[in-house]
Parts: structure tokens; C-alpha cells; sequence
């Protein structure tokens, strides 16, 4: 996202399948820079409460990502999530 030089950005939603991380990382100076709210499905679906140990791992290793930016996530149904600028 930051290569695409985007400006006054107040929503990001990230449905990417397992990409998120990705997505976050080359997103950076963009949510830096415009504080956005997100919206984030983590994983592709799988539910945090009944995910594998390796997949609750990553699950919060991408909420801290976001959370490291400033940001509180909390999870809205299952796998959908809400980061909201502290």
C-alpha cells in the first residue's frame, strides 16, 4: 500500500488469506501517517479459540504488529478484528 502513495486514508480492510502480515508490513508509513482504523481478518478464518497452537501464535503475532503501531485490536466475531488508534 505505501508504494501507492495514498493520502487522508481513514479505513483499511485486509481480507488477504494468510497474507497479512504482508500486507501490514508494506503498509506501514501508510497507517503511520494516517492513523486509520482497521478492520482485519487474521488467518483466513480460523477462529483464535480453536486454532493450533502454531496458528494462535500467529494470530497474535499479527495483533501485536498492529498493536506495536499504537493501536488496540479487538476481536470482533471469530476471526474479524477491529484496530482502532489509541
Amino acid at each position: 500500500m505505501d508504494s501507492f502513495g495514498f493520502e487522508d486514508v481513514t479505513l483499511v480492510k485486509i481480507d488477504v488469506e494468510h497474507h497479512e502480515d504482508a500486507v501490514l508490513a508494506g503498509s506501514t508509513q501508510t497507517i503511520l501517517a494516517n492513523r486509520p482504523i482497521i478492520l482485519i481478518e487474521i488467518l483466513g478464518g480460523e477462529n483464535h479459540d480453536d486454532a493450533t497452537g502454531e496458528q494462535r501464535a500467529s494470530i497474535d503475532a499479527t495483533i501485536r504488529r498492529i498493536e506495536s503501531h499504537g493501536y488496540r485490536v479487538e476481536r470482533l466475531h471469530h476471526h474479524d478484528y477491529i484496530a482502532t488508534p489509541e
